[in-house]
């Protein structure tokens, strides 16, 4: 190397040559050096890697929830999660304003796979059957006393609750109405309640204690629309709650009757005046809400609900496992459904109204009531008699009472 070259070159060993000057700034950077910087700062993964990152932050967070005890934070976690769920319903594809997903083709096996035979179930055996004498006693009790019975402990259980009601455009299932029927029969142990699976299938419900307190959601198949209803208050009368004021059909009040077994002939049932919902999925909503309100000794057709915080109000209660009163309002913009009024005649053991679907019904020659064919064993003779033949039928009960 030339020396000429060597002595041009001044060299300072106090100050590094990457030093910055004395009045230097990270402003004075260049962009470049900026962007390459911040963007060293968030390590880049694939789609499907932040996407179930994305999900394992969701469940941790749902877990979460369940020790928030601070309202504030509650309502800021409520508005950030709101926020994000509508900044992705935005970037999603849409046809007729509705997103599409992306269809799943289904596999098909060739050939070349081969099908493993079943594996045959084999009935676990229990430790200790088959043994006798004072020893085995002796294991049994000590098995019983180290298992101990998990009925008391499952009732503290709170109920899980999903926490798609918050979405006002979200519609209750029957989980979710069930959860709360479960929560009013826990809380106050003399209200009777039952599944809703049975109302949406149309079958008719069990009997149940006349003497009880009945609160019940019943689901009407035909309209997609959730009701309450109660014996509580009605001096036989069946009060229903209809956030939409429909009129009750026929297959409806089969069902209402079925869950009242009315020991009357006559079945009625008053659809009272109460606060109107202002959308097409909060009948579920209100319909547990007029049951609480109604238990805690109010009156439904008086109350004015909040409706914005009637869904987190549900959330709270079914979560912490004790139902508390709803919010309310001043009731200034409330509007109310049209009451209306209901009577039904009933027959047979079943008390249920005259229909042409449940099949020949025949007369009691003694008590003068009708039964159904399904629900008693009439032979068949008796509604083809031969020519000049009477048959004179006898219920069951005029047999075993009268000796008929």
């Amino acid at each position: 190397m030339d020396t000429n070259m060597l002595d041009s070159v001044t060299h300072n060993p106090t100050e590094p040559e990457d030093m910055l000057p004395p009045n230097h700034t990270d402003s004075d950077l260049p962009e470049r050096q900026m962007e390459e910087t911040t963007s060293d700062a968030i390590p880049t993964m694939p789609l499907p890697k932040v996407l179930d990152t994305i999900r394992t932050c969701l469940d941790n967070l749902r877990s979460l929830t369940y020790n928030i005890t601070d309202d504030n934070t509650a309502d800021k976690l409520l508005l950030t999660l709101k926020q994000a769920q509508s900044e992705v319903y935005a970037t999603l594809p849409k046809k007729n304003f509705l997103p599409v997903f992306p269809c799943r083709k289904r596999k098909i096996l060739s050939s070349s796979h081969v099908m493993l035979p079943k594996k045959k179930s084999t009935w676990k055996s229990y430790k200790f059957a088959g043994r006798v004498g004072r020893k085995a006693d002796e294991r049994v009790t000590t098995l019983d006393q180290c298992n101990p019975a998990e009925t008391e402990a499952d009732e503290q259980v709170s109920i899980p609750m999903n926490i798609d009601i918050l979405d006002a455009s979200y519609c209750l299932t029957s989980d979710e109405i069930d959860a709360g029927l479960q929560l009013i029969t826990r809380q106050w142990p003399d209200v009777i309640t039952q599944s809703t699976l049975l109302s949406q299938q149309k079958t008719m419900f069990p009997k149940s204690d006349l003497d009880g307190k009945l609160c019940q959601v019943i689901h009407i198949k035909e309209a997609g629309h959730w009701i309450a209803c109660t014996n509580i208050g009605g001096d036989g009368t069946l009060r229903v709650f209809d956030s939409l004021g429909l009129k009750l059909k026929l297959p409806t009040i089969k069902i209402l009757a079925s869950l009242m077994k009315t020991p009357g002939r006559t079945f009625k049932v008053r659809s009272e005046a109460v606060q109107k919902q202002g959308d097409s999925t909060s009948c579920g909503v209100f319909s547990l809400a007029y049951l609480v309100e109604l238990l805690h000794g109010a009156s439904p057709a008086e109350c004015s609900f909040d409706v914005i915080h009637m869904r987190s109000h549900i959330f709270k209660c079914v979560s912490s496992g004790e139902w508390t009163s709803f919010p309310k309002t001043d009731g200034s913009n409330k509007r109310t459904t049209t009451p209306s009024n209901y009577s039904y005649q009933v027959y047979c053991t079943c008390r249920q109204p005259y229909s042409k679907k449940d099949g020949d019904m025949i007369e009691c020659h003694h008590c003068k009531e009708w039964y159904h064919r399904s629900c008693h064993a009439v032979p068949a003779s008796a509604f083809c008699p031969v020519t000049g033949d009477i048959y004179q039928y006898n219920c069951v009960k005029c047999r075993q009472t009268h000796l008929v």
